[in-house]
């Protein structure tokens, strides 16, 4: 089977999306038991669905890298542009659940983000306040523990500080098809 055979029927399978009407309940005569019922089988086998283009995806991803590794071409009709899907407007109810879930994220982040900044305030505060209890107490530890220690971190630098160029070099060229 060659590999542009399987990246087709591999991408085919991926194409497939989950119908509208499966996520909605179903309407009628049937009595509110019976709808609840019906929801969550349409969530089963919405979420059954999902799982298994789950799967096609991976499928699809381990049969590029094993393509890769054995350094066949990709299919050119992979980068056709007229192969680019539509873009599908998600529902109302779908676009309100990520501007909520948004929302609360960014919330969440300014939450950590405060908090932070609380600790190191509070940290800075304690700092200066052991630095003038101990200028109180003793001007010449006050100064020592100002200086600056290289003995803690040490750090070292080896290597020329500039290099001079070659004689004779070519830049490459990024618009050359070696680059």
């Amino acid at each position: 089977m060659s590999l542009a055979f399987r990246l087709h029927s591999l991408s085919v399978l991926t194409n497939r999306c989950l119908p509208p009407s499966s996520l909605v309940p179903a309407r009628g005569k049937k009595t509110a038991k019976k709808q609840k019922k019906s929801r969550k089988d349409a969530q089963k086998d919405a979420m059954k669905e999902y799982r298994k283009q789950l799967e096609v995806r991976e499928a699809l991803e381990q049969v590029v890298l094993q393509a890769a590794r054995r350094g066949e071409p990709m299919d050119p009709e992979m980068f056709n542009p007229a192969r680019k899907r539509s873009y599908i407007q998600p529902s109302e109810e779908e676009r309100e659940k990520r501007i909520l879930l948004m929302k609360e994220w960014s919330r969440y982040t300014m939450q950590q983000h405060k908090q932070e900044l609380q600790q190191l305030q509070g940290m800075m505060k304690t700092r200066e306040h052991a630095l003038k209890e101990l200028r109180k107490l003793s001007l010449p530890l006050y100064k020592e523990s100002l200086e600056l220690r290289k003995d803690i971190f040490p750090f070292k630098r080896i290597g020329p500080v500039a290099t001079p160029p070659k004689d004779n070099y070519i830049a490459p060229d990024p618009d050359s098809e070696l680059f």
